[in-house]
């Protein structure tokens, strides 16, 4: 049943790339669209140095395959559309379980005068529309391969010096047993000149009930920064340093105590030369997931409430990685790492991990 399910997608999807085809003959302004997408993440987490404190050891040996096409309509210099539908699907390696998902969205552009874009997505569309470099505090390192749809909208604007995000994943909604959740997730920056970029990054989760298990926990986190560029001065493939705060609102509406507001800071080193890089991540101040090893109605919140890295429970992180990203092709990005966390702790050094990453994207 589950094979027949597949197939019949399948071929849903080749009669979508066959009807722009047929349809992009008919005027200039039409033309068929596909865009195709593979993910390898194979992914060692060994953290029994620090007796799994934060994260337990396991292994992601995962991938991920995306295939969308559509018409693409220029309705004038200024305006144009983009319809698009296909699949994505996500299997961990050594399981029989393949989670397929529907991709089905509309897009419009709209440029004002100058460089001035506004484009906006509608429908179930690929997280990659997403172009902010979240913290982590925001989402780890597992969700950004494993969540590859968003369903809602997403709105950005585009100017010759500024950039903005904002939009919509809704996750469940209301029924007897699944909860009401969803996201507003937004960014904006400014970048006066090359080597200094001004933002922030904003995320609100609504963590609500279900008819068996009524209840809100608000779950807000806001972070402003600054970056400095120092890449052309130093002649390297990328030298920047980023500071941020990173300030929480987190109330458990039907069993919390009140209202807690964690805060803390957060730097960001990244350098590059050749194919050789290092990117080490610090955060001091206080807990960000505090409502973490709650329980309710006999489930812990745990990562259904939090969607960044559970390191940052920690009063003092420091995520250090080392790789290697030889460069093979402009499509491809391939990606070995080792990475070391350290944390306030018994036991500082918490363990390791091993990441090999591959991106094609056609």
């Amino acid at each position: 049943m589950y094979i027949r399910t597949i197939m019949r997608r399948i071929i849903v999807l080749c009669l979508i790339f066959l009807l722009p085809l047929t349809a992009a003959g008919a005027g200039h302004a039409l033309r068929s669209t596909y865009d195709l997408a593979l993910r390898y993440n194979f992914d060692n987490y060994e953290f029994d140095r620090g007796g799994n404190e934060y994260l337990r050891s396991r292994t992601i040996n995962a991938f991920n395959f995306a295939l969308v096409g559509g018409l693409d309509m220029r309705e004038s210099s200024a305006v144009s559309h983009l319809f698009r539908a296909g699949i994505s699907c996500t299997k961990d390696m050594g399981s029989r379980d393949i989670a397929p998902e529907l991709l089905a969205y509309y897009s419009f552009n709209y440029a004002f005068s100058g460089s001035t874009v506004l484009q906006g997505v509608f429908g179930i569309y690929p997280s990659d529309y997403s172009e902010e470099e979240y913290s982590r505090a925001f989402v780890s390192d597992s969700l950004r391969f494993y969540d590859r749809a968003y369903e809602g909208m997403m709105f950005k604007l585009r100017t010759e010096h500024s950039y903005s995000e904002l939009w919509l994943d809704w996750m469940g909604m209301h029924g007897q047993s699944v909860r009401e959740r969803f996201r507003v997730v937004g960014a904006t920056s400014w970048k006066p000149w090359s080597f200094l970029k001004i933002g922030a990054d904003f995320s609100m989760y609504h963590f609500a009930g279900s008819v068996e298990t009524p209840g809100v926990v608000d779950n807000i986190l806001a972070s402003p920064y600054v970056k400095l560029d120092f890449s052309t001065l130093a002649g390297m493939r990328e030298l920047s340093l980023k500071a941020s705060m990173l300030a929480g609102y987190q109330r458990d509406r039907k069993f919390g105590t009140g209202t807690l507001l964690p805060m803390g800071g957060e730097l960001e080193l990244r350098a590059r030369y050749r194919r050789l890089g290092l990117d080490n991540v610090f955060y001091a101040g206080g807990d960000l997931m505090p409502f973490y090893d709650n329980t309710a109605y006999g489930k812990k919140y745990g990562n259904t409430l939090y969607f960044g890295s559970p390191f940052y429970r920690a009063s003092l992180y420091d995520r250090m990685e080392l790789y290697f990203a030889p460069y093979i092709s402009r499509r491809l990005d391939f990606r070995i790492s080792a990475v070391f966390h350290f944390a306030a702790s018994e036991i500082p050094y918490q363990g390791t991990q091993q990441m090999l990453t591959l991106l094609y994207r056609l």
